[in-house]
């Protein structure tokens, strides 16, 4: 592998992350970078994009919280500062202008380089556009694409003209398939791009802590298990109660080295899962309000099992001694991001 990988980063890896850069990966590309093993590209197209997706998700978010935010006014009255926050509007100017922040520090932090669009031959654009070509083809309305395909050809134009390959990482159909007839490598996401990385600058441990997980694999699946039956359950369209579960099915992907450091790996895999859950909760079809009393009466109760199906990433630990080949102990952390699983009543 050469001695600095070159790597640019696509809007949609900084959306379906939820644009937190406090995730493990995030972080590894920076001391990569720090270590001179990473050099980090985006367009200024992509820079302007993941700022305006940003902006539209804390909006989103905003308004979502003032449809509720009558109700939450009794919560003013408390005198827990985490409860009396609920009931105030959030100032989304603030909260745009923060995030915004962070971003542009982990730009500076990465090093990245910028690469104009101002160059690009718009001929080029339009012709993709009026043939439907990649990454024109995804969509019906093909006015979304043009940030795209500006931010494709620049991309391109750039590594030919400094003698770059360039690996791409992004979940969008169109700019992959745009990028790959280009000849340019093309991953789905930064852990991805990271294992690899590992796979060829460090293969001993890599292979080492991969051959362990395979071997312990009936093991961590066990765990998972285990904290899968203990985590909170949530059940979210009714009220009621979610009374137990009961896993049906568990499915681990390949797991990516994301980081080494001395006798310590970080993995992640992605982890599936298939379960039924028991809920209960007031039949909407049998409760009536009485005004004079001011009191709800419920007539029936229901109970009944759904089936639900999740799926997220993990990051598992591995211990290591790089003198015993036979050590290696894995230490699992939270499912689902440490969030409760949510159930459905539908």
């Amino acid at each position: 592998m050469r001695l600095t990988a070159d790597v640019f980063l696509e809007t949609q890896v900084f959306y379906t992350n939820n644009f937190d850069l406090k995730r493990t990966a995030f972080t590894q590309l920076i001391r990569r970078v720090e270590e001179d093993r990473v050099r980090v590209f985006l367009t200024s197209v992509t820079v302007g994009e993941v700022k305006r997706h940003l902006a539209e998700r804390v909006r989103a978010a905003a308004n979502a919280i003032d449809k509720v935010k009558k109700d939450l006014r009794i919560f003013a009255n408390s005198t827990v500062p985490e409860v009396k926050a609920r009931a105030i509007g959030i100032n989304r100017k603030e909260v745009i202008a923060e995030l915004t922040a962070q971003f542009d520090e982990y730009l500076k932090r990465t090093k990245a380089t910028i690469i104009g669009c101002s160059n690009v031959d718009s001929e080029i654009i339009f012709r993709k556009y009026f043939e439907l070509s990649h990454p024109f083809q995804e969509r019906q309305d093909k006015r979304h694409e043009f940030p795209d395909a500006f931010a494709i050809e620049a991309l391109r134009d750039f590594a030919k003209s400094e003698k770059r390959e360039i690996a791409v990482i992004t979940g969008d159909k169109g700019f992959t398939h745009a990028c790959e007839a280009y000849g340019m490598v093309v991953m789905e996401t930064v852990e991805e791009f990271l294992h690899k990385e590992n796979i060829e600058r460090e293969s001993k441990v890599s292979q080492h802590v991969l051959e362990s997980f395979t071997r312990r694999e009936h093991e961590i699946m066990k765990e998972i298990t285990d904290d899968f039956l203990s985590s909170a359950f949530e059940l979210q369209d009714v009220e009621g109660e979610v009374d137990s579960t009961s896993l049906s099915r568990i499915e681990l992907a390949e797991p990516l080295v994301v980081q080494i450091d001395g006798s310590r790996a970080i993995l992640e895999v992605t982890v599936r899962m298939k379960y039924d859950a028991d809920i209960s909760y007031d039949d909407p079809d049998a409760t009536h309000y009485d005004r004079e009393d001011d009191r709800v009466y419920v007539f029936n109760r229901i109970s009944e099992t759904v089936e639900e199906e999740v799926e997220f990433p993990l990051e598992i630990t591995a211990e290591f001694d790089p003198d015993d080949a036979s050590y290696c102990n894995f230490e699992i952390g939270k499912l689902n991001e440490g969030r409760d699983f949510e159930v459905s009543s539908n």
